[in-house]
């Protein structure tokens, strides 16, 4: 299986060597940046240059303990990775040179560089342990339905999980399906599952203009029920929906199609009829949170036989992740959602490496967390994923590897 996906799309050293940017080898005051400060007292008795030369031999050990290939992590800095980051991006390099003459993408947005070293380099920046990486919007939409979109999302996620098969400890895998093709999605969910061994799969929030509520897509969801699935759902462009001049939809009707998407999985009865697989909202949910409350009286009042707290309950089943999510919005968040239920998310690298970066600063500088809740969320996507749980209780001081060329 193994040597099989690695013909197909062979990484090499020269994919998880570091990048060549200097910013994060030089220039970097690490010690201040992480507010570290020597153990013990000072002596009052040291002469200041003596102090200063010891402060130089700390920095110069710890720079040099940042040097230390990406590839040959020592246990201290896994250890110090606490973060499973539920949305981060991959792009094959043949699905970006192939999405040019497949339709682009229509939300307006442009796409970034992307490599498994800048995004490991990323993640040790970020503290991030995990990442599990799926194929964002427009996805595979650009392929004609049937054979052609069928052999793009193999191709997709062969890459994938090649990945996680030459790097387990960083990264996961959410596979693409070939939708709306529903027999091509059933037989990839299975390939995925038993060869691959994906840790969930991806669903974006249409398909043409199909909502996943809809009852053509009633067969998916229920082998996804079945697995006990984590379902990723992702926005993508609304169907028939001009994006605003100057406005990519990224900016506005994501937050709002994700809304959408959601809510139509509520009233379908989606979260009790397959209640066995966990379903991740991208971006806080979109705007669910916030209109939680409008949303279930008004259902109610449209359909008196679904309750108010029926309907509620049904949106606090969901995960949300805090990808691009802000200070202003965690109140609505945090109160809406459950403990436990908010999973750290950075939609990097769609979401630029500074402003996936600004975001969680702000996160980690919110002063409104509960205690140990900043922990939930940083770590609480890992009893999602068994692998994870299982790997953390059994893994020893790691090997230094490389990957298969």
């Amino acid at each position: 299986m193994v040597e099989d996906i690695h013909a197909r799309h062979p990484i090499g050293l020269a994919d998880f060597a570091h990048p060549s940017d200097s910013s994060r080898n030089e220039g970097r005051d690490w010690w201040s940046e992480r507010r570290c400060r020597p153990a013990g007292p000072a002596p009052h008795d040291v002469d200041r240059e003596d102090e200063a030369a010891r402060y130089h031999s700390i920095v110069t050990k710890i720079t040099k303990f940042m040097k230390t290939d990406l590839m040959n992590d020592g246990k201290e800095n896994s250890m110090a990775h606490d973060r499973i980051d539920v949305h981060t991006h991959l792009i094959p390099p043949f699905y970006a040179e192939q999405l040019k003459s497949h339709g682009g993408d229509p939300s307006g947005w442009s796409y970034p560089e992307w490599s498994p070293a800048q995004a490991l380099s990323f993640m040790d920046d970020e503290e991030i342990a995990v990442a599990m990486l799926s194929l964002t919007a427009p996805g595979i939409e650009g392929w004609r339905i049937a054979k052609e979109r069928t052999e793009i999302a193999r191709r997709v996620n062969d890459y994938g999980a090649s990945l996680v098969q030459q790097r387990p400890d960083r990264f996961g895998y959410f596979a693409t399906l070939p939708l709306p093709d529903i027999d091509s999605a059933l037989t990839e969910i299975d390939r995925a599952y038993y060869r691959l061994k994906v840790d969930g799969v991806v669903l974006h929030s249409n398909y043409d203009g199909i909502y996943l509520a809809n009852p053509a897509f009633e067969p998916v969801w229920e082998e996804l029920n079945r697995r006990s699935a984590v379902v990723f759902i992702h926005p993508t462009t609304p169907k028939g929906v001009k994006v605003l001049l100057g406005v990519p939809g990224p900016l506005e009707d994501y937050p709002a199609e994700t809304t959408r998407a959601a809510l139509d999985l509520v009233i379908a009865g989606h979260l009790a009829r397959f209640s066995a697989t966990k379903i991740i909202l991208s971006h806080g949910g979109g705007f669910l949170p916030y209109a939680a409350t409008r949303f279930a009286e008004l259902t109610s009042s449209l359909a008196p036989e679904r309750t108010v707290e029926e309907l509620t309950a049904a949106m606090q089943s969901f995960y949300f992740d805090t990808a691009l999510c802000a200070p202003s919005g965690f109140p609505s968040l945090l109160a809406f959602a459950p403990r436990g239920h908010v999973v750290f998310g950075t939609d990097y690298p769609y979401a630029s490496e500074p402003v996936s970066k600004n975001f969680t600063r702000n996160m980690d500088n919110y002063d409104e967390f509960e205690t140990g809740e900043l922990d939930e969320i940083n770590q609480g996507a890992r009893p999602l994923f068994p692998r994870l749980s299982k790997q953390r209780k059994t893994q020893g001081p790691p090997e230094s590897r490389t990957p298969a060329a």
